[in-house]
């Protein structure tokens, strides 16, 4: 496979193919980047649920804070 770099004006310009295994990588950085944002997002509002609603999800409040302490790009192994 060849891969043609030109330029135009000041900008060099990449060769389709190239640009769309760019394009491929930098989506999967976002989808990564936004499941961090959402669990997150997840984590903080566990935190905020009060004993009742814990209890209807059965999770106890010391579960619910240890999990709502871990980082955003933690994922629990299945």
């Amino acid at each position: 496979m060849t891969i043609l770099i030109g330029t135009h004006g000041s900008f060099p310009q990449i060769s389709s193919c190239r640009a769309g295994v760019t394009a491929i990588a930098w989506d999967r950085v976002a989808t990564i980047l936004a499941g961090w944002l959402e669990r997150g997002r997840q984590r903080h509002a566990l935190d905020l649920l009060d004993d009742r609603l814990l209890d209807d999800i059965g999770v106890r409040r010391i579960e619910a804070a240890a999990e709502s302490r871990r980082l955003s790009w933690y994922i629990r192994s299945l």
